[in-house]
């Protein structure tokens, strides 16, 4: 079954989410509303910090952080007879009703619509907007003669997709319609994170714990009449220097030096940037050559290495801060290698070479 859910601020109903996923997670207190009848219904439980919303065709709907804020911060909303009505399913310490779910319609008193401030103040004007967009879905009134419950002309025109200006997996910073909400999704439509753009349209959005590099996300813009923009997807960048894991000398009597990560192929390493000792004596960088493949760097030298010598490698970048510099070890994304030696390895350099010298 597929089911639109939105989530709006509890603070001004603006939109934070319109999507069709079942796993819904909140960032900031807020009033989900559900578009299934609240009769389709057969319980809500609590697993953890989540509110876990089982209908009964046997799927369910799983609402993160539910209950991460203040006790009876978030709220349900649901459809009946073309009404909504918010669930009732816990007691004033946030206990789980065992027995009954109580189903409360929302009148204008209870959105506060006239001034009074009730616990949905802040979204009358999306439930007014709600009857038209929401297909004839109504708020239930205390006054069918209040001025209150004129239906207002929606907007169905979704704006721009969201321009990304940076993004380093704590923080993004983007450029949207003014006041438009911007949300961050995984690829399986989970919410990330989330953040309403200030009047010029600019937004900040913080993730904690940082995001992994590499992760891919989709960032969508959402109106306050809830029309959502294309996506623009992009991914974590790479900002951390490949590190040295393990150090050989091989079968050949070469060294191999391998990478946490891939190496960028076109760097070029200049030989000079590395220290080979063998048995005590410095080899010149003259007498070896340096390689790229993949993961691993190959120093194949002149003069093999045989069985049993003691060999160490240093390798020294005088700027590893500066990226994109030539004749260095980078990554592919270009960050720099710090200077490292093969003696700070657990075990340090092996030497598996079955090179022997001549008689």
């Amino acid at each position: 079954m597929t089911i639109k859910i939105e989530v709006l601020s509890k603070d001004n109903g603006s939109i934070i989410d319109v999507t069709q996923s079942n796993n819904i997670h909140l960032v900031k207190e807020s009033i989900v509303k559900i578009d299934i009848d609240y009769n389709d219904v057969a319980s809500i439980t609590r697993q953890g910090d989540a509110a876990i919303i089982t209908l009964k065709s046997g799927e369910t709907i799983t609402v993160d952080n539910f209950f991460t804020m203040p006790v009876n911060s978030n709220y349900l909303v649901f459809e009946h007879d073309n009404k909504l009505y918010w669930a009732e399913f816990t007691d004033a310490q946030g206990n789980i009703f065992t027995d009954l779910i109580r189903y409360h319609p929302l009148d204008s008193s209870l959105v506060g619509a006239t001034g009074g401030g009730g616990v949905f103040a802040g979204i009358w004007p999306w439930a007014l907007g709600a009857v038209a967009i929401g297909g004839g879905v109504a708020i239930a009134s205390n006054n069918s003669n209040s001025k209150d419950s004129a239906p207002t002309t929606s907007d169905t025109t979704a704006p721009d997709k969201p321009q990304i200006t940076a993004f380093d997996g704590k923080v993004l910073q983007g450029k949207t319609e003014p006041n438009a909400v911007v949300n961050v999704k995984d690829t399986a439509g989970n919410l990330l994170g989330s953040a309403i753009a200030d009047s010029n349209g600019n937004v900040s959005i913080n993730f904690q714990p940082p995001l992994t590099e590499g992760k891919i996300v989709d960032v969508t813009a959402v109106d306050q009449s809830g029309n959502i923009s294309d996506k623009i997807q992009t991914s974590v960048p790479d900002s951390t220097s490949p590190q040295m894991t393990s150090a050989v000398v091989n079968a050949a009597g070469d060294i191999i030096l391998g990478f946490n990560e891939a190496l960028d192929p076109n760097a070029n390493i200049n030989p000079a940037k590395f220290i080979v000792v063998v048995d005590g004596k410095v080899v010149l960088p003259a007498e070896y050559s340096v390689s790229i493949n993949g993961q691993q760097i190959e120093i194949k030298l002149d003069n093999k290495i045989y069985a049993g010598q003691d060999v160490q490698v240093i390798y020294t970048d005088t700027n590893p801060n500066v990226n994109d510099s030539t004749g260095v070890i980078q990554d592919i994304a270009g960050n720099d290698a710090n200077g490292f030696s093969t003696n700070n390895l657990i075990g340090g350099l092996v030497n598996s070479s079955t090179q022997t010298p001549p008689a």
